[in-house]
């Protein structure tokens, strides 16, 4: 019996500092860049999507590729760029900042 409390009490403890390093070691300010960056690729994969409907509506199947490439190419461009700015912006913000933006983000949800 006191074997297994033993065991219970160090499993209780390991799982209490896995919890603790995963807490200090999450970054939220890396968390609001991936954020951002995410929600541009929605935007921009959605702005796609809508394009890609509206060509095959009008022009077919050589429409739609030559759409298809651009909108890749688009996009692309639009992730890197998002990717700088995201960097850029949370690089000048404290822990506290980052945490207030992601709050505003997921409340807001924009």
């Amino acid at each position: 019996m006191k074997t297994l409390i033993k065991l219970v009490a160090a499993c209780l403890l390991a799982l209490v500092v896995v919890a603790l390093v995963r807490y200090r070691s999450l970054d939220p300010c890396r968390m609001l860049e991936k954020e951002l960056v995410t929600r541009v690729e929605r935007e921009t994969r959605a702005a796609r999507d809508s394009v890609r409907e509206a060509a095959h509506r009008m022009g077919g199947a050589d429409a739609q590729r030559a759409t298809d490439q651009v909108a890749a190419a688009v996009q692309n461009v639009t992730v890197g760029v998002a990717t700088g700015l995201a960097k850029t912006r949370v690089e000048n913000m404290s822990r506290s900042e980052c945490v207030a933006e992601m709050w505003r983000l997921a409340v807001h949800r924009r």
